[in-house]
């Protein structure tokens, strides 16, 4: 089962070819990556070096090689003469081993202590394992060898105007490749100048929320919505309202509104284009703002569903998205469409906060579009993407009863399992998840208000669907069994 990912990840790893003293290298990471990311599932058996080296067309020392370190690294194990297998991978429990000598309140102020109270309870751990985990691309579809080339590339030809402080909202040159990208994919017009570059989404809402709101200041949200998202507005002192999506539902006095474009997460679908084309005349009228969260580029979506793209235009839109959560999560690229007005206001405020993003990580990703793989990549996500929601579905058919129901956005990279009779899933399983390397989210953690639905947010970026089996095994252990029926003896 594990040679055909092996040699497919081997395989993409050395397209542009590889010189002789690199061939081990390669194939030590690649395996690195395979164990690390769940891709080869603990005690599975890796192939026999004679197998593997006429598959990938290696020496049988080098593989040999490749093993042993494995081995010395506790990646794997073995006994002498005998086969060698994938090592069960010890995640931290995230609990220190002995408390602090003196432990005292921190004398926080009011904004601190808003956001110490938004904190999640269980974090994920630090493990690059990140099955099942919800906003997760396929890791392993990124071209890591077109993103090296270009980053050698800019490092070699690097001036000293490269090396010192940057434009705060971002690169004029990525501004402009954005821009484009936008009107091409989108139908979004904007100028370059409108676009803030930031390190992704959750940035992007604390700098909107920091510069518009004052606490007590009301901001309409969808429940349920991102946690993330009504997170920060709680952190910020922000009055919540919820949105409703019928028509002609007043919206109140609220400074900012906050919407998804394509699917509304993690349930969708979105709001209409009517319904918040009256949002934003309702927030126009009060001098407020209606942020458009476009949180996977419209994955699968053939067109944009934004109020900027459309004849109506809007002057009050803001406009976010994020590569974070369709290349890869470590790139903390993301940015914002800004109404004129804003512009500036919001680079005083960028330029006493974060500077900006990294100046080599904008000219890659603008070399990196301009080439043509960003487009080539997103065709390969929405093939994985299909290929692997259908392997989730199959996979939960087998592992699930019948009474839990799996809902998935078209539009986006998650599934919602719904659990059965509107049961909640018990809070201790947080750990235990984690403990097993796997990463849902619950779905009660995404509603701020009312009576929640139970369930969980499953990730299907984030899982080969050769392995996804697997994984969904693995979390259906972890749930309560269906309490049987009792029998009565006595009749």
């Amino acid at each position: 089962m594990n040679l055909p990912t092996i040699t497919r990840a081997f395989g993409d790893r050395s397209e542009l070819g590889l010189a002789k003293n690199q061939k081990f290298s390669v194939l030590l990471h690649v395996l690195v990556e395979l164990i690390d990311s769940g891709m080869l599932p603990k005690d599975s058996d890796l192939p026999p070096t004679r197998t593997m080296s006429q598959a990938l067309g290696l020496s049988r020392a080098t593989v040999a090689k490749a093993y042993e370190h494995l081995l010395f690294l506790g990646k794997a194990q073995s006994l002498q003469g005998s086969r060698v297998w994938v090592a069960p991978i010890h995640y931290p429990s995230g609990e220190s081993q002995s408390a602090p000598l003196m432990a005292k309140e921190p004398n926080l102020s009011d904004l601190g202590r808003a956001f110490l109270a938004q904190s999640p309870k269980v974090r994920s751990t630090e493990s690059s394992v990140h099955p099942l985990q919800p906003g997760v691309p396929p890791l392993d579809l990124f071209p890591v060898n077109q993103w090296r080339s270009l980053t050698n590339d800019y490092w070699r030809n690097v001036r000293l105007s490269g090396l010192t402080y940057s434009s705060t909202a971002g690169q004029q040159v990525l501004k402009q490749t954005l821009a484009q990208l936008l009107f091409s994919e989108r139908g979004i017009r904007c100028e370059p100048d409108q676009i803030a570059v930031v390190s992704g989404s959750v940035q992007s809402l604390f700098l909107v929320g920091s510069l518009l709101l004052n606490p007590g200041d009301s901001v309409a949200l969808e429940n349920p919505t991102f946690p993330n998202v009504h997170r920060i507005f709680s952190g910020l002192r922000a009055h919540k309202i919820e949105l409703k999506s019928e028509l002609g539902e007043p919206l109140g006095a609220a400074r900012l509104a906050h919407v998804a474009t394509s699917e509304a997460y993690p349930v969708g679908p979105a709001l209409g284009l009517e319904r918040r084309g009256e949002l934003a005349d309702q927030l126009a009228a009060q001098g407020g703002y209606l942020i458009e969260n476009d949180y996977e580029h419209s994955v699968g979506q053939p067109s944009s569903n934004s109020l900027l793209a459309h004849h109506d235009y809007r002057s009050n839109i803001i406009y976010l998205s994020t590569f974070n959560r369709v290349l890869h999560p470590s790139i903390r690229i993301g940015f914002m469409v800004l109404p004129h007005e804003l512009v500036r206001p919001m680079h005083a405020l960028m330029g006493q906060s974060h500077r900006f993003v990294s100046t080599s990580a904008q000219t890659v990703l603008h070399e990196f579009i301009q080439a043509g793989h960003w487009q080539q990549h997103t065709k390969h996500l929405q093939r994985a993407i299909s290929s692997r929601k259908a392997a989730l579905h199959e996979a939960v058919r087998l592992h699930f009863p019948s009474d839990w129901v799996l809902q998935s956005a078209h539009g986006a990279q998650h599934a919602c399992l719904i659990s059965p009779g509107g049961t909640s899933i018990p809070d201790r399983l947080r750990a235990r998840f984690n403990q097993q390397g796997i990463h849902p989210h619950f779905l009660e953690d995404h509603y701020w208000t009312g009576s929640p639905q139970y369930g969980l947010v499953l990730g299907t970026g984030s899982v080969h669907e050769s392995q996804m089996n697997h994984w969904v095994s693995v979390l259906s252990e972890q749930l309560p069994p269906k309490t049987a029926t009792k029998l009565d003896y006595k009749k």
